[in-house]
């Protein structure tokens, strides 16, 4: 018969050392990473911060300091050119359609005076078909109408 302690034991003692010798490698390889970061970084600042002026294309020449002033602020402006949001996509007639219906159905729940969630439901099927202006201005009609009790909520839970 087979102690199961033993064996759950032995087990265990197995799993910990997995773990402890996955430790030590992740250990190691974050030490590398730091010794080589390091070594960078003093590079380039030694790079920057030296004074020296730079000569012609010889490949340890040091940029100056009005030459790495005039690199980073390109620098900058390219990232914060790629940074920057792309304009909205102008409407598709598709979107229009998704509009109009949505729009319907929230005159539809006013006329009513009731949001159920047949118009919950059917407002989640339209609203990934709106732009985000469109949605925009759905929500604030729909919030509106709420707030001046031309409409109550039947539904728990959000509004789409």
């Amino acid at each position: 018969m087979v102690d199961v302690r033993t064996t759950n034991e032995s087990s265990k003692s197995s799993n910990h050392c997995e773990v402890a010798l996955a430790l030590r490698q992740q250990v190691d390889e974050t030490r590398r990473l730091a010794e080589r970061f390091e070594s960078v970084e003093q590079i380039c600042n030694r790079s920057i911060r030296s004074s020296a002026p730079v000569a012609g294309n010889q490949p340890n020449a040091f940029l100056a300091p009005e030459q790495v002033e005039r690199l980073s602020a390109a620098v900058a402006t390219r990232v914060t050119e790629a940074n920057a949001p792309a304009p909205p996509a102008e409407p598709t007639p598709e979107n229009f359609a998704a509009e109009e219906q949505a729009n319907q159905r929230v005159s539809a729940a006013i006329g009513a005076k009731h949001w159920t969630q047949a118009d919950q439901a059917q407002l989640r099927l339209l609203i990934p078909q709106l732009t985000d202006e469109q949605r925009s201005e759905l929500t604030h009609r729909i919030v509106i109408a709420i707030n001046r009790q031309e409409m109550t909520l039947d539904v728990r839970g959000p509004i789409f």
